[in-house]
């Protein structure tokens, strides 16, 4: 196997004299040798590549000065001695090269990837490209991968039933690199000062898609302490008592110390967490002959049913409605052709508006009767789910090997995590390939590296986490109860975890499940054992909790615990459903709440089949793929029957968006109860081009394939950004309860937040649920989102109406009761 030095000396030489076989420089080559030079790309850029990356307006980060500086080392100079021109002619390619092959682009798409390639070298780089530019950067750069015989490329199936080009790795070598993660190091990340760090990483991730002139970036005054005088700007945000009043008051001056913006130091306390990977749960993982026997990489039930539709597709049909038809051509295979050719035909009939013509006694040459076309519809439609389950399948697998993979990587070692802000306000941790948003395996491995002694009146929360991660129904004190229950088979589990997988990998939360139950092993046999488990505060259906506020619902309020009794919105809606009837009622819920929480959040039910393709519920398992997605539109349906409220809302919110678009406008901006500002754009995109090179034809000329991205211009979709403001209205709600719980926790308590959900040690459990619930009261007691978003009323005074919440559900004890810890 070549070194990794000699793999990337081979790829910096495509990068650096692509085409060797002559012929004008490719566009993407022009564009690394011209830098930030403000000249066209044509014969006025130099053919040579810099000799010193400043001479053309590079702006390297700290990460692309190290990477030239261990290029120009390894490819034959060393510190204090003088480099050949020919040597600092290869630093920019040695660069790029680097920093590919920190990427892994196996089973990506290769638009998705070539813009990816575009941002982060740009990042290191320095540089500012147009989107044609960045295409056409990346498109070169996989090309140079291909030509390196790194990557090969092949035509994957996608959900809409269209194939796209994709890359797969053609040299094990390659597969076998660890991913360069800049997002996850070993040291603590400073504190963020602007809108961007010194590795050139954003902080606030704009909305897609928009005109790069229309990013958003945060004033630097948000990250500052300032000073403003006169007036009481104690009220503004203060808390309930138990929490600390931001505002420092200068009695003698007169003036007011005012902090960096809630959500920046929301931002700024969740990357002080100091995490690591638990070694028993690896070990387990890692210490199977088989190690993927956790997550097979084929699915042989999906394979099973893809072999039998491959049979049918050319079995000789039976049947009234197939005598119209030769019998040589009474196969679903001869009828493909025909049925496609009809589909078209009757979709564009139907988008001009006019009715689609009779086809019972057409030409069988021509078209289908009816019957035929519904038959090779249902056909059809089977297969592509079919294919979309393997895909599905094949993605989760690849998934779980990579993030294995990283956790081996990090072993033992202290890592911190850099976060970032989706347009909404979310805050995220998934640009780190293992973080503790990224799912139940990384949320099993990971922990805090900080243990702390679990006192006895603490260990009720250690049974209601595993009462949830095992699908224990009820509200806490039940979790509790029931998992107590339990307690012998979850030490059983805890002590052999391999040996006993058969008996918990069907759970909700498998390996969540197990690692809970390797502490609790841990605690039984020393109770002064220092825990480093993450155990989560999960909101109960936050985003239907969000809506009841907004709109003022008192019923709707209730029936997702916004009062003193319990209520499973899961359950009560699977009971409208008769053909749930008969399950385990952990299975109905876990049915409703793949298809509740996607749609709560502007999805449909083509958002959840593919949890419905992977998940290991038999009810769903032993469907056909055609039979889930017919599963999902039916929870959909049922929904919308029970949840009429959450309907109206998101009509009263295109109300609210007419009112917010002018003449003239571009986007939707609205503050929120954490400072943050919300900047909603669409726009209109057009087709761009490019080419990647995938090999040579048979006569020796390039064979390449056109690929297709878009591109925003200047008109907006003004249909598409009302369409979004009620699930984004609703996400920027939910950032600002976390904002303010981040902001305001000790820095003796790490807590990282899973977007509605918190994590935390054991012992501070009871504190960080009493944090949420207060600021989740705050907000809506004196800081309502409708009302900053609406009127722009400051939050002194926007203390809502009795027609904006009820006010009953907002009394100064209000503490929800029903939150899952």
């Amino acid at each position: 196997m070549k070194s990794y030095t000699e793999l990337v000396d081979h790829l910096a030489l495509q990068i650096r004299e692509y085409p060797r076989g002559g012929g004008a420089r490719p566009v993407g080559m022009l564009i690394l040798q011209r830098g930030n030079q403000d000249i066209p790309l044509d014969k006025d850029v130099p053919n040579r590549w810099p000799d010193d990356p400043a001479e053309v307006g590079y702006n390297l980060s700290p990460l692309g000065t190290a990477l030239l500086k261990a290029g120009l080392e390894y490819s034959g100079g060393a510190d204090g001695e003088a480099y050949s021109p020919e040597l600092l002619e290869q630093s920019i390619p040695h660069v790029v090269a680097e920093i590919l092959l920190g990427i892994q682009f196996h089973d990506k798409k290769a638009v998705a990837s070539a813009f990816r390639i575009a941002e982060i070298v740009c990042r290191v780089l320095g540089l500012n490209l147009t989107y044609e530019e960045d295409f056409t950067l990346g498109t070169y750069l996989l090309s140079c991968l291909i030509k390196a015989e790194y990557y090969r490329h092949y035509e994957m199936m996608m959900d809409n039933g269209r194939r796209e080009t994709a890359l797969a790795v053609r040299k094990k070598a390659i597969k076998e690199i660890p991913e360069r993660d800049a997002w996850t190091q070993f040291e603590p990340f400073p504190p963020w000062t602007s809108g961007f760090d010194a590795e050139h990483r954003r902080l606030v991730k704009p909305m897609h898609p928009q005109l790069k002139e229309t990013y958003w970036v945060p004033d630097d005054w948000e990250f500052v302490y300032r000073t403003k005088k006169g007036g009481d700007l104690s009220i503004h945000h203060e808390l309930p008592k138990a929490m600390v009043n931001i505002y420092q008051q200068d009695k003698d001056a007169g003036e007011w110390t005012v902090p960096p913006s809630m959500w920046v130091r929301g931002v700024n306390r969740l990357e002080q967490n100091a995490y690591r990977i638990n070694q028993k749960l690896l070990s387990v993982l890692s210490g199977e002959k088989n190690s993927f026997m956790w997550f097979p990489e084929r699915n042989t039930k999906l394979e099973r049913e893809e072999a039998r539709l491959l049979k049918k597709r050319s079995k000789p049909q039976d049947g009234e409605e197939w005598k119209s038809l030769p019998k040589s051509k009474r196969t679903l295979e001869e009828l493909a052709p025909i049925g496609k050719k009809q589909t078209e035909q009757i979709a564009q009939r139907k988008e001009n508006g006019e009715k689609p013509y009779d086809l019972e006694d057409g030409d069988p040459a021509r078209h289908c009767s009816r019957a035929l076309h519904r038959i090779h519809q249902e056909y059809w439609i089977s297969w592509r789910e079919n294919q979309r389950a393997k895909i599905a399948h094949a993605a989760k697998h690849s998934k779980f090997v990579k993030e294995l993979r990283k956790a081996q990587e990090l072993g033992d070692r202290t890592f911190y995590q850099r976060a970032f802000l989706d347009s909404r306000g979310r805050v995220y941790l998934s640009r780190s390939r293992v973080n503790y948003q990224a799912g139940d395996l990384c949320r099993g491995l990971m922990e805090f590296a900080e243990g702390k002694q679990v006192r006895k009146k603490d260990m009720k929360y250690l049974w209601i986490h595993l009462g949830n991660i095992t699908g224990v129904k009820g509200d806490a004190k039940n979790k509790e109860a029931e998992a107590k229950k339990q307690k012998p088979k979850f030490l059983r589990w805890g002590r052999n975890p391999a040996k006993t997988y058969d008996q918990w990998k069907g759970v909700s939360d498998p390996w969540q499940c197990i690692r809970a139950c390797i502490e609790l092993v841990a605690l039984e046999k020393n109770p002064k054992h220092k825990s480093h488990l993450i155990v989560e505060i999960d909101q109960s259906t936050s985003c239907l909790q969000h809506i009841a506020l907004i709109r003022g619902d008192e019923k709707l309020a209730r029936r997702v615990n916004l009062g003193p009794d319990y209520n499973d919105i899961y359950l009560e809606i699977a009971g409208t459903m008769p053909e749930l009837d008969g399950l385990a009622e952990s299975d109905k819920r876990k049915i409703i709440k793949m298809v509740l929480v996607p749609w709560t959040y502007g999805g449909n039910a083509w958002s959840a089949k593919e949890d419905f393709h992977t998940s290991q519920i038999p009810y769903l398992s032993a469907m056909t793929s055609r039979q889930r997605l017919q599963c999902a539109m039916n929870v959909q349906r049922a929904i919308e029957r029970e949840l009429a409220a959450a309907v109206g809302y998101t009509n009263e919110m295109v109300g609210h968006a007419n009112m917010g678009i002018g003449r003239g406008s571009r986007n939707l901006i609205w503050g929120t109860s954490s400072d943050f500002s919300v900047h909603c754009y669409k726009q209109v995109t057009t087709e761009i081009r490019a080419r990647l090179w995938v090999g040579h034809k048979p006569n020796g000329r390039d064979h390449e394939k056109r690929l297709t991205g878009w591109k925003p211009e200047e008109e907006v979709r003004i249909r598409k950004l009302k369409k979004g403001i009620a699930p984004n209205f609703v996400h920027s709600a939910d950032a600002a309860v976390v904002h303010m719980v981040l902001a305001y926790t000790p820095d003796d308590q790490p807590v990282v937040s899973v977007h509605d959900a918190l994590g935390t040690h054991i012992r501070n459990v009871g504190e960080a649920k009493d944090r949420f619930a207060k600021a989740f009261h705050r907000i809506y007691s004196s800081m309502h989102p409708l009302l900053i978003a609406r009127d722009g009323v400051p939050p002194a005074v926007a203390t809502p109406s009795d027609e904006d919440v009820p006010p009953q559900l907002l009394k100064d004890t209000y503490d929800p009761q029903h939150m899952t810890v």
